[in-house]
């Protein structure tokens, strides 16, 4: 009885060509944005061109982050139950910050 072959593995990488690195495309968007800002003002605060709308979802974006559901989850599986007012708190801020600063 013959030996059966040895079956040779490959990763699905090697049939691709490589990915572009993130280095290499990111001065382009900040050359154009330099060229188009004229004044610190448009720098900092987008030429006052951002609706409120779009600033309310940015802050949401950060603000209720998957990093930071984990980090409450963590810090309150680790303190136990004394630390269930930060969930709570973390809440109510987040309800101020878009009322005084996304409004």
């Amino acid at each position: 009885m013959a030996s059966p072959k040895p079956q040779t593995v490959t990763s699905p990488s090697q049939n691709q060509r490589p990915p572009i690195p993130p280095p290499l495309p990111a001065p382009g968007p900040g050359f154009w944005a330099a060229r188009r800002a004229k004044t610190a003002s448009d720098f900092f605060v987008a030429g006052r061109s951002v609706s409120v709308g779009w600033n309310a979802s940015a802050i949401s974006g950060e603000y209720l982050s998957a990093a930071s559901f984990m980090g409450i989850a963590g810090m309150v599986m680790s303190s136990g139950y004394d630390a269930l007012w930060y969930p709570v708190c973390y809440a109510c801020g987040y309800l101020f910050l878009l009322l005084f600063i996304a409004g």
